[in-house]
């Protein structure tokens, strides 16, 4: 995180939830590893049946991806940013 206080969503993910309260939550995810453990680390921390996790985060990936896997389990929003898909 810069000194002013922003950071890159590519560096440091954040969790949107809720707080004790009910008040909404913007939770940064710092060390976050953006593999396999780092998700299944997220799952377990911010989600629960009464409230869903919900990461945003920007991730970059060196080739193609020629088929998107959706996931069913949760709603997604998928922002493409760069070269054409």
């Amino acid at each position: 995180m810069s000194d002013n206080g922003s950071f890159g969503l590519s560096v440091t993910p954040i969790h949107l939830g809720n707080e004790a309260g009910g008040k909404s939550a913007a939770i940064l995810i710092p060390d976050f590893g953006f593999d396999g453990p780092s998700f299944v680390a997220y799952v377990g921390k911010h989600r629960t049946p009464g409230a869903p996790g919900r990461l945003i985060m920007v991730e970059t990936t060196p080739t193609d991806c020629p088929v998107w896997e959706p996931r069913t389990e949760a709603d997604q929003i998928v922002i493409h940013l760069g070269r054409k898909g």
